[in-house]
This record gives C-alpha cells, structure tokens and sequence, in this order.
C-alpha cells in the first residue's frame, strides 16, 4: 500500500516479518503494514547529485529536506521518519545499536535511497525520462523494506533498508513539438525569400519531348542521356568568349614525355639506310 505523505504515519501499526538469515552476521527482518509492502509518495525534495554510485558501485540517490522552511509538508514527513526510527530504536536498543537513517550533510538533513534500472523516472507530463538531473526536485515513491541486523565481535548493529522504486520530475517540461505562436517576424507564408535563387526551368519543348520518349518505351538511361546532350547544345558563343583556355602540350612532347626521351627516325634517314644495305647484299 502507498502512503501520502499527507497520511498521518504515525497512526499506522508496523509489523516486523519473520527473520531472515543470510550468515551468521547478517540477519534481514522485513517490515510490513497490515501484511502488505510499506511504501510512501514523498514531498518535493531536493536531487542535488542525481543518481550516484557508492563504494560497492551500487546506484543510490541523495534526497535533501533543505526547503522544509518553505513547504510545511517536508517538516512533517521529517517528524514521520523520526517517529518510524523511534519505533525500531525502542523495539532493539537493548540489543543493538540503531543507525538512524537521517543523515547531515552541509548543515541541512538527508536521506539516502537506493535505487536501480527498474525504478521508472517521470517528468510532470508523465513521459519516462532517462536521467535524474542533479540540482533538481523530484517526488518519490520510497519503499520501506525492512532492517538489517549484523552480529558479529566488534558491535550488533541495525540498518534501515530504503529503496527509492520511482520518482517524478518537478518542473520538467518538454514539447515534442513546435509550439511558437503567431508568424516568424519578416516571413511572408508561402513566399520564397529573393535572395534564394530559383533553378531555371527546362524548356517546355524539352520536357514534352522526355515525356514523349519515356512513352515510347526508351529507357530512362537513354532519356538522361539525351537530356545531358540538350544541356550541353544549350551554350551559346558569348558564354564561349569568357572561357580562357590553357596552352596546350605539343605533340612533340607528349611524345618525349612518353618515351622517355626516345625520338622515331626520320624518313630521310630511313632511305639512306636502305640504300647502305642495298650495296651490302651487292
């Protein structure tokens, strides 16, 4: 059952479960109300570390109650806890040493929550978040789930078990989409701003031409084809005459460059060669 903390907690009857031994130092008792899992809907309270990891790389949360000044609510959750420890602390004190659960950190109280991936986190429009943001406040639904018991040579110790099983982001909104009133400043609805060029359109002639050949049955490769060659026809002698072409490499010494250095004979050469042979084989 959950607990407001609006609830009066200290009219509720606590029940201690049957122990449950896990060695012989360490012994788990469970706390119930009325049979049933003891869980409470806190106040706001300050997040200032978000989810933390301890020695063991457990994930646990640090609440604080500094804004029990402004929300009365707080001060009186404090008062239920206290009331909640004195019970356990009455019950074993004889025995064991009870560690109270309310911590001091930076002159303001604090508790500590462990937690993990299963306990879901909302922001105020119910949608899961992924995170807990440090410097944030949150509600949470904290659990109560019993006390541990260690025995051992040096001191009998008892520990409160708190489990933090979900919480709730407190000014936290998000638009999932665009929420802006009225129109942008300067923008004219459907106008193109000028200094965004237009593509210059096709000829008409052109496109029914393209049209017509896909008709036909010409393969749209073709098609792109033609209309590269159309584009290309397109060009006229003035666009011609801003064109500056480079000097172009000689044939000549494309083929030096080629034949590294090699130059062919000429033919002159080639018919005194021919004559010498001639009066050889005379």
């Amino acid at each position: 059952m959950i607990y407001h903390f609006k609830d009066d907690l200290k009219q509720i009857k606590y029940k201690l479960g049957t122990p449950l031994k896990y060695s012989n130092e360490f012994t788990f008792i469970p706390l119930k109300i009325q049979s049933t899992e003891f869980m409470i809907q806190t106040p706001k309270v300050f997040t200032p570390f978000g989810i933390q990891k301890n020695d063991k790389s457990k994930d646990y949360i640090m609440i604080s109650f500094q804004n029990k000044d402004n929300d009365p609510f707080i001060d009186k959750f404090i008062g239920d806890l206290n009331y909640i420890y004195e019970l356990i602390n009455n019950h074993f004190k004889d025995k064991f040493k009870v560690n109270h659960f309310l911590k001091e950190y930076k002159g303001e109280q604090i508790m500590n929550l462990k937690t993990d991936k299963s306990a879901l986190i909302f922001d105020c429009s119910k949608h899961i978040c992924d995170d807990l943001p440090i410097y944030s406040y949150a509600s949470f639904i904290i659990q109560l789930a019993g006390i541990w018991i260690t025995n051992n040579k040096v001191s009998n110790q008892i520990w409160f078990q708190w489990y933090n099983l979900q919480s709730r982001l407190e000014n936290n909104i998000s638009l999932s989409g665009y929420a802006f009133k009225g129109s942008i400043p300067g923008h004219i609805p459907g106008h193109i701003p000028s200094h965004i060029p237009k593509p210059p359109p096709l000829p008409s002639q052109n496109i029914d031409k393209y049209k017509k050949m896909i008709t036909m049955g010409i393969p749209s490769a073709a098609v792109n084809q033609q209309k590269q060659i159309d584009a290309k026809s397109s060009i006229n002698p003035e666009m011609l005459l801003s064109v500056k072409l480079k000097k172009g490499t000689s044939k000549k010494d494309i083929l030096k460059s080629d034949m590294n250095g090699f130059e062919a004979p000429s033919l002159d050469s080639l018919q005194q060669a021919l004559q010498k042979l001639r009066s050889i084989i005379k």
